[in-house]
């Protein structure tokens, strides 16, 4: 039991999220990467739109909070919590903009 509370648990959830937040990342790429293929569209025009972004952006946030997390270095965690604090405002906008136009849109088809 004593090699149980050796373990620096902290420094394991830190890793698991940036951990958790490169696979996120990967892993929209590959589904995009497919939808353009299958779609026959380019691929620049899939990873513009709002459905690749909001993942894609929640996976930065977890690299840079878990890198935040995992540095020793306080002007290095200092920078990473920042980029993750100004990645947590671009995906707020976004998630923002795109519940306005489904408002926009939902309107639109109730007056038509």
């Amino acid at each position: 039991m004593n090699e149980v509370t050796r373990i620096p648990w902290g420094k394991v959830f830190s890793n698991f999220v940036w951990i958790m937040g490169a696979s996120i990342i990967l892993s929209t790429f590959s589904y995009y990467e497919f939808l353009a293929h299958v779609q026959k569209a380019k691929r620049i025009e899939v990873f513009k739109r709002n459905s690749f972004k909001k993942p894609f952006l929640l996976g930065l946030i977890l690299v840079t909070a878990g890198v935040c997390a995992s540095i020793h270095q306080p002007w290095l965690a200092a920078i990473s919590g920042v980029v993750a604090f100004l990645l947590i405002i671009w995906l707020i906008k976004i998630v923002k903009i795109q519940s306005l136009r489904n408002r926009k849109t939902k309107i639109e088809n109730i007056e038509t």
